[in-house]
């Protein structure tokens, strides 16, 4: 019995130890698959930083470049202000060669942003960005869409001319966002509404078009889609203005105080260590009175010169007060570019002031800009996008189409989107999830934290 027992002892035990090397085996298996799979999720979190970082690395100077060629424009067009005083308070007689300067700030303004441009392109080329494809292609719609209101004649052509010779030049590195942009308020030319369909976001519908959801019926009910917008790229946003001689030393209020631009006029011109313009106008003689009351234009900050606490306040991406020398919006520089197939967008502006105020609409451009920053993407008035050629080219050749006749395009992703929304079962499907979760929605905050930036900018 004892011999019978340890034979089956003898015979169970290599059994038992197969299957506890089986399990092993299998755990040990199990965990090297883990492991692996954790290493390849590493190895791709640290590519997709590393190309991150590249790419900002890439484009952040990009837009600086552009902006220190802003600055530069700025303070040339109000030196030349300041030219044009000291000429008019040391002789009125000198009205005609003053009124001349008038189109050489506008010449400056005119080429500056072409200039902007052709920096971006050597920074982003010198930062190994890669050439952006059909960016020449939507630069050369710009450019047949804007204008130059009350410039000189031929404004316009000299303008075209330029970029078309920078165009033949050399390849796109960085795309100037701010040249091309439609109104988002109508939703077949709102980025936010294809991106919605696209990426299952039923709470954006929550917020900014339940009720089409609940009432649309076909692509009529979208309406007329509005012409696409667009303006100067890197454009200074000046403005001319008249005013006269005597209006220079005029007192006026400003934050509370009395003072006059003649004032500010001497601040800088004692910054530039030249000579001040003289306490009052001269006006010894009858000719004189009536030419020192003569309106001139002048240079001066157009609409968008304004503190930052005049956008939208709810969506301003900065959380603590903002110091006095850059409490400004206005020109700015948008520049997109793409390294290692990583897009980068980046916004920088010049800041300056002069006796220490910062400049404001309408006020008269002196100069005084001595310093170029990034700021947040989400903290400029346009709705800024990463250079997308499909979203493009859906933007011009798409939507009237669709609008007109619920015609949509094969490889076009936003087409695909359009289709999804026109299906019903779709819409039935959002409407109910939001019947019964819309209230647990919360509205996005811009930007992803306290520095700013946006969705689709970073």
């Amino acid at each position: 019995m004892l011999r019978r027992a340890f034979s089956l002892l003898r015979w169970k035990a290599p059994r038992d130890a197969s299957s506890k090397c089986g399990q092993a085996v299998m755990l040990l298996l199990a965990l090297i698959l883990a492991m692996a799979a954790m290493a390849f999720w590493v190895i791709d979190t640290h590519h997709a930083v590393l190309a991150r970082l590249r790419a900002q690395d890439a484009g952040d100077p990009v837009a600086l470049a552009a902006a220190k060629w802003q600055a530069a424009g700025l303070n040339l067009i109000g030196e030349l202000n300041l030219i044009r005083a000291f000429m008019l308070a040391d002789d009125v007689d000198n009205l005609a060669d003053a009124s001349a300067l008038y189109e050489l700030q506008q010449r400056i303004s005119l080429v500056t942003p072409l200039l902007s441009l052709q920096a971006a392109q050597h920074t982003a080329r010198l930062n190994r960005a890669t050439p952006l494809p059909e960016a020449k292609e939507f630069l050369r719609k710009c450019a047949q869409m804007v204008e130059f209101p009350n410039f000189y004649p031929g404004a316009t052509e000299d303008f075209n001319n330029a970029l078309e010779t920078l165009l033949r030049q050399e390849e796109i590195y960085a795309f100037p966002i701010s040249a091309i942009y439609s109104d988002a308020s109508t939703l077949l030319s709102n980025q936010d509404f294809y991106e919605a369909i696209l990426g299952g976001d039923y709470c954006w519908f929550w917020f900014n078009a339940y009720q089409m959801l609940e009432s649309y019926r076909s692509h009529r009910d979208f309406g007329p889609v509005p012409e696409i917008s667009t303006e100067i790229f890197f454009s200074l946003s000046l403005q001319g203005h008249p005013y006269s001689l005597n209006e220079l030393y005029r007192a006026h209020y400003r934050d509370g105080e009395m003072k006059t631009i003649a004032q500010q006029m001497n601040a800088q011109l004692h910054e530039l260590n030249h000579p001040l313009l003289p306490d009052n106008p001269p006006t010894d003689e009858p000719f004189q009175v009536i030419e020192a009351h003569t309106l001139l234009p002048w240079m001066t900050y157009g609409a968008a010169w304004k503190p930052w606490k005049q956008m939208r306040q709810d969506y301003l991406p900065i959380r603590a007060d903002v110091r006095d020398e850059y409490d400004v919006l206005g020109a700015f520089t948008a520049i997109s570019i793409e390294r290692d197939d990583y897009p980068w967008l980046t916004v920088a502006k010049p800041f300056g002031s002069v006796g220490g105020e910062p400049p404001r609409t309408n006020e008269l451009l002196l100069g005084g800009f001595d310093t170029v920053r990034l700021v947040p993407v989400d903290s400029t008035d346009a709705t800024l996008r990463a250079f997308n050629p499909e979203w493009l080219r859906h933007l011009y050749h798409h939507i009237r189409e669709y609008s007109q006749s619920g015609r949509t395009f094969g490889g076009c992703r936003y087409c695909n989107a359009l289709v999804k929304w026109d299906n019903p079962a779709y819409r039935t499907t959002v409407s109910t999830w939001l019947s019964l979760h819309g209230h647990t929605c919360r509205r996005p905050k811009p930007g992803r934290g306290a520095s700013g930036g946006s969705h689709y900018a970073h």
